[in-house]
């Protein structure tokens, strides 16, 4: 879709140079969740519903410095991997919104980012890259009750906080959720939403196309499909209930249930499972992987957030993930690196050095393991000059473990600045020890125009 992803971008360039200057908008958190595209469309036509039409848009800045430390002998490493040492970006955000009459509306949302890498070699890279996240049109009946969304869309369907089964659709470059500041892990899918509406019912009827939209040329399992469908049901209530059903074009169907509520005024208690057809990892034996494994697999969470006062939130989740490796099949993982590391200096060195990169690339896949526990705790959920948050996930078959500390303080209603620090602890063949980075240190800076 190169040619149509200009075609979007030539427009809305055009559109947004000739625009005037709206006026400050109000400080938001750089860091929470964005809004699904049919709530942004109906929050901004609710208020301007007698008008005959309406633009509005913002624009922000996000800036980082980081050092890393790198381990000396990331275990699946054949010798030749170079990893960051320091790394340095700066981006613009960029979203707008237009409104013609109470029926017709526009939503995009550019990404502009540089990014300089030094690595633990001392080569340097630099690149710059367009991106468009979402770019949509939006048609609404008066009564709200039926829309169709057409365009680049980045729908939501998990209520989890730290883990999200019931984002179904494929390919998913956001796990491990690792990294707040990237803004390409927003970037949708070209589809077509229908939005149906009934009182506390909500239905979406969604065609998308399969692809890899950030050409990172990943050699994922989905490459043989071209479109996927999914039929999400929404329910607000007592107990908040959305069903997510999911297939890939020639493919078996995907499920996705999700349950939140409110087990006092302030404990919000959240399930959600997923049962997908197609196994995510692969299983490895005679120093290759085979192909993925097609019997069902459950993702399931629950989790738990108790609100106190002065902001201040404490967040738990469990994660059963039977897509990752039990004890015997990581044992069977390891036992084929070791194996592999031999091979390297004989007649099996090409065979053996591709096993231990597609080794290495599992790590970008998801939890490699079965079972996890997240705790997190902050006070970012009120306005303040200074937030503190920090949490820690850890993974309960291997006991290796990722802490996450973060400073924030926002110095005006425009600009924030973050201090974070990031450590990865674990034994060398451990899933958070075979992160190549063993801690990490940013200074993020933010400004909203």
């Amino acid at each position: 879709m190169p040619n149509l992803t200009q075609h979007k971008l030539a427009i809305i360039l055009s559109v947004s140079a000739s625009a005037a200057l709206a006026s400050a908008q109000e400080y938001k958190d750089p860091f929470s969740n964005e809004l699904s595209e049919s709530s942004k469309t109906q929050d901004l036509s609710s208020s301007n519903r007698e008008s005959g039409y309406y633009w509005n848009y913002d624009i922000s800045a996000i800036a980082y410095q980081q050092q890393n430390s790198v381990r000396e002998d990331q275990y699946f490493n054949p010798g030749n991997l170079q990893f960051s040492e320091r790394e340095s970006l700066l981006a613009l955000d960029f979203s707008s919104q237009f409104l013609s009459g109470p029926q017709f509306s526009t939503f995009t949302r550019l990404a502009f980012i540089q990014d300089y890498k030094v690595d633990d070699g001392g080569a340097s890279s630099e690149e710059f890259n367009a991106y468009l996240l979402e770019g949509y049109l939006s048609s609404y009946t008066s009564n709200r009750r039926l829309g169709i969304n057409i365009g680049r869309i980045k729908p939501q369907w998990s209520n989890g906080y730290n883990w999200s089964p019931a984002n179904l659709l494929k390919p998913v470059y956001d796990r491990p959720n690792l990294d707040t500041d990237d803004l390409t892990q927003q970037q949708g899918w070209d589809m077509a939403h229908l939005d149906l509406r009934y009182g506390d019912w909500n239905a979406g009827i969604y065609i998308a196309e399969v692809e890899d939209n950030l050409d990172r040329k990943l050699d994922h399992p989905f490459a043989d499909h071209e479109y996927q469908y999914a039929l999400v049901l929404n329910r607000e209530g007592d107990l908040d209930t959305r069903l997510v059903v999911h297939q890939l074009d020639g493919g078996e169907l995907n499920a996705a249930l999700g349950l939140s509520a409110l087990a006092r005024d302030n404990i919000t208690l959240r399930f959600e499972g997923a049962w997908e057809h197609q196994r995510e990892l692969p299983v490895a034996s005679d120093i290759s992987y085979g192909g993925l494994q097609d019997h069902g697999y459950l993702k399931a969470v629950l989790g738990a957030q108790m609100s106190l006062k002065g902001g201040w939130d404490i967040t738990a989740e469990y994660l059963y993930n039977e897509h990752g490796y039990e004890s015997e099949e990581w044992d069977q993982v390891i036992e084929q690196v070791d194996l592999a590391k031999q091979g390297l200096l004989s007649v099996q060195a090409p065979a053996a050095f591709n096993f231990l990169i597609d080794s290495y690339e599992l790590l970008s896949v998801g939890q490699l393991r079965r079972e996890y526990l997240f705790f997190m705790w902050g006070n970012t959920r009120i306005e303040r000059k200074f937030q503190y948050r920090q949490s820690i996930q850890y993974n309960i078959d291997d006991q290796s473990q990722y802490h996450n500390v973060e400073l924030i303080q926002n110095w005006t209603e425009h600009f924030s600045t973050r201090l974070q620090a990031q450590v990865f602890s674990g034994c060398e063949s451990c899933e958070f020890g075979l992160i190549p980075n063993e801690h990490l240190l940013r200074l993020s800076f933010y400004y909203d125009f």
